[in-house]
């Protein structure tokens, strides 16, 4: 049997098994992680097919984990406001440094990073239904469908997007500060440990290991697409 039997159809039903579970209320962990796995390997034509339905699903899967949500619009103003934040914290802190040059680059960091990434998304085609908080972190929601839908292209270009916007908060403050500034050195040392981070990151998405962590960051998205590239997914 072909990873392709089944077509569509088999896409489908496995859709249509997450989303009955869902809404019984019998859900578990793991057919959506295999559904997705599966899909990723199928001709855009039959993932175009499915995608409102994996949308549909991806909402419910969200909406599951009890996590508020705010709309697109506000949530890319309160961004963009952080980030106008960060800048000005970072400049007001280049002479003496220390607290208000490391507060406005953890602003960069923070909030530079969903800004980035979506902002690339759009133009990439993506759509977000909202932004949302993973611990401390702020993330945008997928429509699951466009990024379902999309090329291979698309979706590397959408994760390496995401791994370059809290690197470039934590250099901003860094290459900022006045030299011998308190804080430089605690700025070089984030900047230097996001960027490790991606790249162990992306290095087990392309030797298929650590998941979790794949999963979560985009470098290891990134690493997991060349993955699936090199054994020839379409």
């Amino acid at each position: 049997m072909g990873a392709h039997d089944g077509g569509v159809d088999s896409l489908d039903r496995q859709l249509e098994a997450i989303e009955t579970s869902l809404l019984d209320g019998s859900y578990r962990p793991g057919p959506w992680g295999r559904f997705v796995d599966e899909a990723m390997r199928h001709p855009s034509a039959e993932r175009r097919s499915a995608a409102e339905r994996a949308t549909r699903v991806s909402e419910l899967l969200h909406r599951r984990r009890g996590r508020p949500e705010i709309r697109m619009a506000i949530g890319a103003l309160i961004e963009v406001l952080a980030v106008g934040t960060g800048f000005v914290l970072v400049e007001m802190g280049r002479q003496p440094g220390g607290v208000v040059l490391l507060s406005g680059a953890i602003l960069l960091i923070v909030a530079l990073q969903p800004l980035v990434k979506t902002s690339v998304g759009l133009l990439l085609g993506f759509r977000f239904s909202g932004l949302y908080l993973r611990g401390v972190e702020p993330r945008t929601k997928l429509r699951y469908g466009t990024y379902l839908s999309a090329t291979r292209r698309s979706r590397i270009a959408f994760h390496l997007a995401g791994t370059v916007g809290s690197p470039a908060g934590a250099a901003w403050a860094w290459q900022r500060a006045a030299a011998g500034a308190s804080g430089t050195a605690v700025a070089a040392a984030l900047f230097w440990a996001l960027v490790a981070v991606q790249l162990m990151a992306l290095l087990l998405g392309v030797i298929g290991r650590g998941r979790r962590l794949v999963r979560i960051s985009s470098g290891g998205m990134v690493g997991r697409e060349i993955r699936a590239a090199l054994h020839c997914s379409p």
